[in-house]
């Protein structure tokens, strides 16, 4: 059995879009998910290739016809945090009013 070199993996999530504070949380979560749910070499680079944890396989029962009903792994963590560019005006009251409101007033003044 291959071991998983988490610092290529790592480089690789990045370039391929992650954020590098959340692709260190991905990693985390996937050595964790390894380390829950042993499987083979292929199985764990078939999971790889198409974005989902290699536990995921066993857990959902994931195979080449249903994988695309899932939401992969890879895929939720790029979502996250939901809204990153807009949080600061959902969590600072004022600042929301002022956007929505614009600089004349408007809906909320």
């Amino acid at each position: 059995m291959m071991m998983t070199n988490y610092e290529k993996m790592r480089e690789m999530v990045v370039q391929a879009g992650m954020d590098k504070k959340l692709s260190k949380l991905f990693m985390k979560k996937f050595k964790t998910d390894e380390e829950a749910y042993s499987c083979d070499d292929a199985t764990k680079e078939w999971a790889m290739s198409k974005g989902f944890f290699p536990g995921r396989v066993e857990l959902y029962g994931l195979n080449e016809n249903n994988y695309r009903d899932y939401v992969p792994d890879f895929c939720d963590f790029m979502l996250h945090p939901y809204n990153n560019h807009f949080k600061i005006w959902i969590s600072d009251k004022l600042s929301l009013k002022y956007t929505i409101s614009g600089a004349g007033g408007g809906v909320l003044a």
